[in-house]
């Protein structure tokens, strides 16, 4: 896989005219979208959307979007269509007890003289497969409930869904925050706040017997070594059993001060909606946050939870994050 993004539409909106590869959306910010996908890769560019939708069409439908510049991307276009036309119906018939034909939810603007091929997988996944000698789409409609022709996100694709022969938008685009929506409030962590931060840092870093020096990724790998000897106590048999509140509060502060000193993330007191304060760490420009000994203390009394702290970390300073915006506080677990 190549360059990609994961999209949730809880709190943020697509722009209002959206292009990518060689479709043009128009009153993206209007559907009722609640995740997407974008993914490019040589030659080919991906694109999916889902919704839900009130009944009778509760339950998730999907629009997706494969384009190809051939023939670059003529080896996943054919993996495609392999794997998506063996099951093809003879005779495919939607949920509105009709057939289903070339002019149904087709995409505009593809040229005339295209080759054009349309077949269903089974009655509610539908495709349009457009193909020139230099480039190629491949359209899918897929929904769980419901009619097909009169879904109101289908509807909406449709009517304002455009392609373009000489457009390969490559760029991701910017997603804007919905003004509806409540979100927490980041304010400057408070000195005595920092003081007891510091004093904890120190506690974990004497504990861990570790070195100034030692690279911040590697420092990660150590507390989540500390926090897997802690959900295992039969491993150091003989040992005393740590008291977990301060463990969580000491590797927590440590894990979440490397992540200030190699990223340049700060310490800030956090309001949530329902306000609640807590200790975060923020990113520089407050699209992100984490609450690293509230995620310790949880790992600690949870053996169930998976242990992705160093995981996270690394994430983190490879700024392999999913899509957000200044201010945001998009907690990340």
């Amino acid at each position: 896989m190549g360059k990609s993004q994961e999209w949730f539409f809880e709190e943020f909106t697509l722009p209002p005219d959206f292009s990518f590869g060689s479709v043009r959306l128009k009153g993206a910010n209007t559907l009722p979208l609640t995740e997407g996908f974008i993914n490019l890769d040589p030659g080919v560019a991906t694109l999916r959307l889902s919704a839900e939708c009130a009944s009778p069409w509760n339950g998730m439908s999907m629009v997706v979007l494969y384009m190809f510049q051939l023939p670059k991307g003529q080896k996943e276009l054919e993996r495609l269509i392999e794997w998506f036309a063996k099951e093809r119906l003879k005779k495919p018939r939607l949920p509105e007890k009709v057939p289903f034909d070339a002019d149904m939810l087709s995409l505009k603007g593809v040229p005339q003289d295209w080759e054009h091929d349309w077949f269903a997988a089974f009655s509610r996944s539908l495709f349009h497969l457009y193909r020139s000698k230099k480039t190629a789409v491949l359209l899918r409609y897929f929904a769980e409930k419901g009619t097909m022709l009169d879904n109101p996100f289908f509807q909406g694709v449709y009517q304002d869904l455009v392609f373009s022969e000489k457009q390969w938008v490559t760029a991701f685009p910017e997603l804007t925050l919905k003004k509806s929506v409540t979100r927490a409030v980041a304010k400057k962590a408070p000195k005595a706040l920092l003081n007891e931060v510091s004093e904890a840092v120190q506690r974990a870093l004497e504990a861990l017997a570790l070195k100034p020096t030692l690279r911040p990724a590697s420092v990660a790998e150590c507390i989540a070594n500390r926090i897997d000897e802690a959900r295992n106590p039969g491993k150091g048999k003989g040992k005393k059993a740590p008291n977990l509140d301060d463990l969580a509060i000491d590797l927590g502060a440590l894990w979440g001060e490397t992540l200030c000193r190699a990223c340049g993330w700060q310490w800030m007191e956090v309001q949530d909606p329902d306000g609640a304060f807590l200790t975060n760490v923020c990113s520089p420009d407050k699209a992100f946050r984490v609450n690293p000994i509230a995620k310790v203390y949880s790992l600690l009394n949870d053996r169930g939870l998976p242990n992705n702290t160093a995981l996270l970390f690394n994430m983190i300073e490879a700024e392999a994050l999913p899509q957000s915006v200044a201010g945001a506080l998009m907690p990340l677990n």
